[in-house]
C-alpha cells in the first residue's frame, strides 16, 4: 500500500475529545499527508462514519511472557518472581520461545488496538523479528541485571547484548533500540551508570523499573539512605531520556524530581493490583506535571495484554483510591493510551491522527452495543468498550486487522504454541 485515501472517517481528536465527522484522512507511504484534503486517489476505503482513533500504545511489557501466562497466579511479587518466575525462565528462555511467545503476544495486543508496545526482556532480537512479522511497531531494550540471565551471564555481556541492539536497529520503521536496566534493586551502581552513558551517547529512550513494591522502596531507602528515585538521580540516571515503569511508592520530592528530569511514568494498573504491588499516585503526578502512560506489564502478571482494559481500571483505581470520582476523567486516560504514551517513549511521530505521522489508527464499530447510544465516544472508548469493538488496525499505512481479519498467519502462531507447550511444559 503506497497512497490510500479513506473516506467518511470520523476521527477522534484525542486533543480536545471531538469527533470530527464526515472527514478523510490521506495517506501516503505509511505517513499521513493530509486530512480532509481535495485529492482523488486511485485506492479508497469508506469507513461509513466509523470513529478512527490514534493506535494505541503499550508502553510497558515483557512480549514473551505470555508463555509465562497463568503458570503461577495469586502471589506476592517478590515470591512470584524468585519462586516461580525466574527459576522457570532460567529453564525454558532462548531464541526460539522468545520468538514465539512474543507471536502470541502481537497478535492479542493487534486484536486489542495495540500498534505500538515497549518490551523489556532477552533475546530482543527475536521479539523485534515477531512483532516485525505481525506489522506492530515495537522499542525494544534487553534487559540487563548484574546477575545471570537467560541472554547474559553477567554484567559485560549485557551491555554488548544492548551495544549489538542498537546498531541492528538504527534506522528502522517499526523498531527503535533502547536501553534497559532492569531495576535499581538488581543493577549495581556501576552498570547503572554504564547503560545510563550508552543511552545518552546512542541518543536512546532509557527503561527502568521504578519502585514497584514497597519492600524495594524500604530496602533501598535503609540501604542507600535514598528512596529508589533519589538513588537514580544521584547516580545520573535520570540524565538520559528516561521512562519508568510501576512508579507505586514516591515521597513528594520523588515527584519534583521526576518532574524537574521530564521522567514520564508508565502505570500498569491491572499487574500491580494483581500482585498487590500497589497503586500508583497518577492522579498526583498529573497535576504535578509528570506525564504519565500505561502498559499491561507482562501477560504472566496481568494476565491479559489490553489497553483499553487498562484506560477503564486505572481511572476506577484513582477514584475509589482517592474517594473522588471526578479525580481523573475519561480523556485523560485515552491520552495516556495515545499521545502522552507517545510522549513517554519519546515518539513525536505517533500518538494522534495528525497530518505528518505515521498511519497508526483504529476503526471503531459505532454501532457495537458497547458503543451504543453514542453520548460521548470518549467515555464509551474507556468505561464500556472491549476490544470487539475494534473494525481493522492500521500500522505504519498497512492492515494488520482488516474488518476483523487478520492479515498475518494466526494458525502458524496457534501451532507453534502448541508445539512449544509440550516440549517446555510437559
Amino acid at each position: 500500500m503506497n497512497d490510500l485515501l479513506i473516506e467518511n472517517a470520523s476521527i477522534l481528536d484525542v486533543k480536545s475529545g471531538k469527533v470530527l465527522e464526515g472527514s478523510n484522512i490521506y495517506i501516503s507511504n505509511g505517513t499521513i499527508t493530509g486530512i480532509n484534503v481535495n485529492k482523488d486517489c486511485p485506492q479508497k476505503i469508506n469507513l461509513n462514519d466509523n470513529l478512527v482513533i490514534p493506535g494505541l500504545i503499550n508502553a510497558h511489557t515483557h512480549a514473551a511472557m505470555t508463555l509465562l501466562r497463568s503458570y503461577a497466579d495469586d502471589l506476592a511479587l517478590i515470591d512470584w518472581l524468585t519462586n516461580h518466575i525466574w527459576p522457570k525462565e532460567a529453564q525454558i528462555i532462548n531464541p526460539e520461545t522468545v520468538y514465539i511467545g512474543t507471536l502470541i503476544a502481537c497478535y492479542e495486543m493487534a486484536k486489542n488496538g495495540i500498534t505500538t508496545f515497549v518490551d523489556m526482556y532477552f533475546y530482543e532480537d527475536f521479539v523485534a523479528k515477531a512483532a516485525e512479522e505481525i506489522g506492530l511497531r515495537a522499542l525494544i531494550g534487553e534487559g540487563v541485571l548484574s546477575v545471570p540471565t537467560p541472554h547474559a551471564k553477567g554484567e559485560t555481556q549485557g551491555i554488548e547484548n544492548t551495544k549489538k541492539l542498537i546498531e541492528k536497529y538504527k534506522g528502522s520503521d517499526l523498531i527503535s533500540p533502547i536501553v534497559a536496566p532492569h531495576a535499581p534493586y538488581t543493577c549495581s551502581d556501576e552498570l547503572l551508570r554504564e547503560l545510563t552513558q550508552i543511552a545518552i551517547r546512542e541518543n536512546c529512550p532509557l527503561h527502568i523499573h521504578l519502585s514497584e513494591s514497597e519492600k524495594e522502596f524500604f530496602d533501598i531507602q535503609k540501604e542507600k539512605n535514598l528512596t529508589p528515585t533519589g538513588y537514580l538521580e544521584k547516580l545520573g540516571v535520570f540524565e538520559a531520556k528516561t521512562f519508568a515503569a510501576h512508579v507505586n511508592y514516591l515521597t513528594d520530592n520523588d515527584i519534583t524530581i521526576l518532574k524537574d528530569y521530564n521522567v514520564s511514568v508508565v502505570h500498569c494498573p491491572e499487574s500491580n493490583a494483581k500482585l498487590a504491588s500497589g497503586i500508583c499516585p497518577v492522579a498526583k503526578l498529573i497535576q504535578s506535571g509528570v506525564n504519565v502512560a500505561l502498559g499491561t506489564d507482562g501477560a504472566a502478571s496481568n494476565n491479559n495484554l489490553d489497553i483499553l482494559g487498562e484506560m477503564d481500571f486505572a481511572l476506577k483505581l484513582q477514584k475509589i483510591s482517592s474517594k473522588n470520582p471526578q479525580t481523573l476523567k475519561a480523556l485523560d486516560a485515552l491520552q495516556m493510551a495515545t499521545s502522552k504514551g507517545a510522549a513517554s517513549i519519546f515518539k513525536n511521530d505517533i500518538g494522534s491522527i495528525e497530518v505528518g505521522k505515521w498511519a497508526d489508527f483504529l476503526v471503531i464499530d459505532r454501532e457495537n452495543p458497547s458503543m451504543l447510544p453514542g453520548h460521548h465516544p470518549v467515555s464509551d472508548l474507556v468505561y464500556s468498550a472491549t476490544p470487539d469493538c475494534i473494525l481493522s488496525v492500521c500500522v505504519n499505512g498497512k492492515w494488520i486487522i482488516k474488518n476483523k481479519e487478520e492479515q498475518f498467519d494466526k494458525e502458524k502462531i496457534i501451532k507453534l504454541t502448541k508445539e512449544v507447550l509440550k516440549r517446555y511444559f510437559p
